[in-house]
């Protein structure tokens, strides 16, 4: 009895410290714009700081946060002010997958469809956390600390930042129906294409992995719902899976698919 007594009490020490520490994980976190809106450094943003700096925040993000203090779907303490905690869960919400580098690289390449600016983005390790400093002063960083001179372009996925930011529309669906058969020396690989409600699908990603197990990159046509795979050799065992993507990011994963080729 004294055994299972003490199991329990460290069991909820255990997660009290744990929660502890995420809490100051997130309250350590250099998080956008915090310190600057926070004008009084009381490690808390009030609505008035929020207006005072709407200038250089977009007008979308600006009056999402301010009504977000009023309804207490963001300050959800109910005490007025958004702490820092509360700033990071709000943005991690907003950016969903997008909060890591890695997918950040990702979305560069299949939702804003400028993979010749993937590798300055990886380079930094932009996070979405980075966007809303991205985003200011028309996109002035984009451009000196990513290298995207062309005016275009630079626009173009400071908009795709903002959508993200501003945006609760949902992600893509996963594509349905992966199948996969035996070609000409190759492997032919359909699905039937993925519903978006809220943006359209703009390309699908593949993904293969040979005998190592490791998953890389297959290029493929933007929208279209098959793809031949000719790097295939007798013997040896394939797995792949798919993805799409809209403006808004990536559905998830379709199931691994194995396939084994043999030579005619």
């Amino acid at each position: 009895m004294k055994i299972i007594i003490l199991f329990c009490v460290f069991h909820v020490f255990f997660i009290y410290v744990f929660s502890l520490d995420n809490n100051n994980n997130q309250e350590n976190i250099d998080l956008p714009l915090f310190g600057e809106i926070d004008t009084n450094k009381d490690g808390k943003i009030s609505e008035k700081e929020v207006s005072k700096f709407a200038t250089d925040l977009p007008a979308c993000l600006r009056d999402i946060v301010i009504n977000g203090l009023h309804d207490h779907s963001i300050d959800v303490d109910n005490d007025e002010f958004l702490s820092r905690i509360e700033w990071y869960n709000f943005l991690a919400k907003r950016l969903g997958k997008l909060v890591s580098a890695s997918e950040v690289v990702d979305w560069v390449i299949y939702a804003v469809q400028k993979p010749i600016y993937a590798p300055n983005f990886k380079l930094h390790s932009v996070s979405g956390f980075d966007f809303i400093d991205l985003v200011r002063n028309d996109g002035q960083l984009i451009e000196k600390e990513l290298g995207v001179k062309n005016v275009i372009a630079k626009n173009q996925i400071r908009r795709q930042m903002i959508l993200k930011l501003c945006t609760d529309a949902l992600e893509p669906e996963i594509p349905s129906n992966l199948t996969i058969e035996k070609g000409v020396n190759s492997a032919v690989i359909s699905w039937q294409p993925s519903k978006s409600i809220d943006s359209p699908i703009l390309c699908y990603q593949i993904q293969k992995a040979d005998p190592s197990g490791v998953f890389e990159d297959l290029p493929h046509p933007e929208l279209e719902t098959s793809h031949i795979d000719k790097l295939v050799s007798h013997g040896n065992r394939y797995q792949y899976r798919i993805q799409s993507w809209s403006a808004l990011g990536r559905s998830g994963w379709t199931e691994i698919i194995n396939f084994y080729y043999e030579d005619p």
